[in-house]
């Protein structure tokens, strides 16, 4: 979260680059999950439709909440 904080400290260029960074991260975790054998988070369950659609609920319960 500090890296995320302190961002323009790092003279990482354009403000925008700390967010690129993390979204690159993501996915290049991600590409190692879904590869793996057995992984840490198996990203193909939280596709399912009944997982998929209760996460899906809870975001948008989460966002009612914070907007009220």
């Amino acid at each position: 979260m500090r890296a995320v904080h302190e961002c323009s400290s790092f003279d990482l260029g354009h403000p925008c680059s700390c967010p690129v960074i993390g979204k690159l991260v993501l996915l290049a975790w991600d590409a190692y999950e879904l590869r793996h054998h057995d992984p840490l988070v198996d990203l193909r369950t939280t596709a399912s439709r009944p997982v998929l659609f209760t996460n899906l609920a809870a975001l948008l319960i989460g966002f009612g909440m914070m907007a009220g």
